[in-house]
């Protein structure tokens, strides 16, 4: 019997690079400091606990960032939940990205 195939998580370079294009969702503040940072502890991961898909990202200062990864329980009691973020980011693009068609279908680009 052959075990269930994995699904792989969606991955979108565009889409990577416009995430970081945008504000940092907590302070506001743009350009070389600004990450996308893949949702964690969110049962996104698929089934070995991997990262989230790319279409769970969103920009965060590489300070913020760490603090996430470092405690994500703490971070979201004092900024909300990952989530919330994630959709706000995504709800940004509009249709101004054609990496969203892909985003929002699943289709992978690399």
């Amino acid at each position: 019997m052959n075990p269930q195939p994995k699904d792989k998580p969606f991955r979108c370079k565009k889409y990577r690079a416009w995430v970081q294009s945008l504000p940092c969702v907590i302070t506001g503040r743009t350009g070389a400091e600004v990450v996308p940072h893949h949702a964690i502890s969110v049962g996104l991961g698929g089934s070995t606990g991997g990262k989230a898909g790319d279409n769970y990202l969103m920009p965060l200062i590489k300070v913020l960032h760490q603090e996430l990864h470092n405690d994500p329980e703490k971070w979201e009691a004092k900024h909300g939940k990952q989530l919330k973020f994630v959709y706000e980011t995504v709800d940004q693009a509009g249709d101004r990205l054609p990496a969203l068609l892909r985003f929002t279908t699943g289709l992978e680009d690399e």
